[in-house]
């Protein structure tokens, strides 16, 4: 499908390999691409190199990135990427005799680590047999011809050090399945990096989502690859093959329930959403088609007893859909002048409500039986406003908006439509994502961005809770609140191709009201 964007691809594709730089009008770009919003002459982050946006993926596309913006005079200059350059291979050599032992040492330990929780004695001994038999293999192989000696002679080491690790490790199995388990151990202090990293994606961690199959806990990821990835929420091991779909990225995931299965819904710059069986990995029904643009968050609720899901998109629109049929509910909710970054079902004295923000800086609220705006819009101060969460302060309905130009987060009474006491401040660049939780009945808002590092407020004071998360090399896009063997947490999903887990367990009594 051609994008608005493409013929900037078209562009500066035809510009000379010579030539390392180019100056465009803003005029010469419109023309090319029927027009540029208004956020374009305005806003310096609208030519940010984010593959995030739209506009920047076509130029990156192209192999060129924004230099430089010049918006008294309108002009836009491009510099040429420069290609990376591949490392030399490097030569194979056979693996000395004397690292046979260590190698298969090692085997035999993460085998271990795979007994622990296994309890199996038939498996321990396959699982131990099989890592011996599988290293000495790759040391023949690697051996090569000139070692017959070694290989002539490698028969005996291996069913030698094999017989001995199955005996050890039957033993050991048998060990571990007769002792009780070992006691729960204290939770993560609050801001504690829990395990490792959610390492697979070949690109940017665009969204996370967390769910559970039959009990287990699971995290799900979408990336910048076009997959979205289930992880075990507590060994951190990916569950099946990656869900492909969604272009070149999925940028929204939601996570919910359909007549009793769990399912995964995405969305995406192929303007689709999809549905998924989490349990199976396989997709239900056909994509819902009907956005114009990339879709930028979908979200799984129930509406008048049916399931349903709201999405938001580039096209400026709100769409309901019904989740089992697969078919949109109404006519699309209009009014932002800008892409929609979110849109969230929630409740005010107990009427249902969406709740949506917009590059166009506002936060509308809708009514999803009648598809029309309650009210005037919310101005938050903010030229672009990025994303928008819902929760309750004081038992009052609010929506946080993250502003991406002022880098704060502001509070807004969804009753009175005016800000909740003053902006939260920290954050050092754009923030691009909120999300709203209640811990032992406190609510605390988290927030991420540009600065690469989580951050927590305090809806009281607008103070931040302890220190920031550091642990990301790049921005981060995406949060997942949630809880893991009953203690609160937060996943968070990362330019840096990585999701990674927080421990949200409080750090001191709740802040006085």
């Amino acid at each position: 499908m051609r994008t608005k964007y493409q013929p900037i691809t078209e562009l500066l594709a035809a510009v000379p390999v010579s030539q390392s730089t180019i100056r465009l009008s803003f005029t010469a770009i419109a023309e090319a691409v029927s027009g540029l919003p208004n956020s374009a002459y305005v806003h310096r982050t609208w030519w940010a190199n984010h593959r995030h946006n739209r506009q920047a993926g076509a130029w990156l596309a192209a192999g060129w990135r924004v230099d430089a913006v010049n918006l008294p005079d309108e002009v836009v200059t491009f510099t040429r990427l420069q290609p990376q350059t591949q490392p030399a291979p490097v030569a194979r050599r056979p693996v000395p005799p004397w690292l046979v032992i260590p190698v298969l040492t090692v085997a035999s330990g993460v085998v271990t680590n795979l007994v622990t929780e296994a309890t199996n004695i038939v498996f321990g001994v396959a699982a131990a047999v099989l890592a011996v038999v599988l290293t000495g293999v790759v040391y023949i192989k690697s051996a090569g011809a000139s070692s017959t000696g070694v290989r002539r002679r490698l028969p005996t080491v291996v069913a030698v050090v094999a017989g001995t690790i199955a005996g050890l490790m039957a033993v050991f199995a048998w060990i571990q399945s007769t002792q009780a388990p070992a006691p729960a151990t204290r939770p993560p202090a609050f801001g504690t990096a829990i395990g490792e990293p959610f390492l697979g994606h070949a690109g940017e961690v665009e969204s996370v989502a967390l769910g559970e199959i039959d009990g287990r806990p699971v995290a799900v990821s979408g990336g910048g690859d076009a997959m979205v990835r289930v992880w075990d929420l507590r060994t951190r091991r990916q569950i099946g093959r990656p869900l492909s779909g969604n272009g070149s990225g999925a940028l929204a995931l939601a996570v919910g329930q359909m007549d009793g299965r769990p399912v995964v819904v995405s969305g995406g710059v192929d303007t689709t959403i999809r549905v998924w069986d989490l349990r199976t990995g396989s997709r239900v029904g056909r994509p819902l088609l009907g956005h114009s643009d990339w879709v930028y968050s979908v979200q799984v609720a129930t509406l008048d007893g049916r399931p349903v899901v709201i999405s938001a998109s580039g096209d400026r629109t709100i769409r309901l859909w019904d989740l089992r049929t697969g078919s949109q509910v109404g006519t699309p909710f209009t009014g932002h002048t800008d892409r929609v970054e979110s849109a969230l079902l929630t409740q005010v004295d107990g009427r249902p409500v969406i709740v949506s923000g917009a590059w166009d800086g506002t936060v509308r609220v809708w009514d999803p039986r009648t598809h029309t705006q309650i009210g005037d819009p919310i101005p938050t101060g903010d030229g672009v406003l990025v994303c928008v969460a819902v929760g309750q302060v004081d038992g009052r309905p609010v929506a946080v908006s993250a502003g991406w130009s002022d880098h704060t987060v502001r509070v807004w009474d969804l009753r009175t439509r005016t800000e909740l006491g003053r902006p939260f401040t920290g954050h050092r660049s754009n923030v691009d994502v909120v999300a709203v939780v209640e811990i032992e009945g406190r609510p605390l808002i988290v927030s991420a961005g540009g600065d690469m590092v989580v951050r927590v407020f305090d809806p009281y004071t607008a103070t931040q809770i302890g220190g920031p998360f550091v642990g990301h090399t790049d921005s981060v896009g995406s949060l997942a609140p949630g809880t893991l063997d009953g203690a609160p947490i937060v996943v968070s999903g990362s330019r840096d191709h990585t999701a990674r887990v927080w421990s949200l367990v409080p750090p001191a009594e709740p802040t006085p009201r």
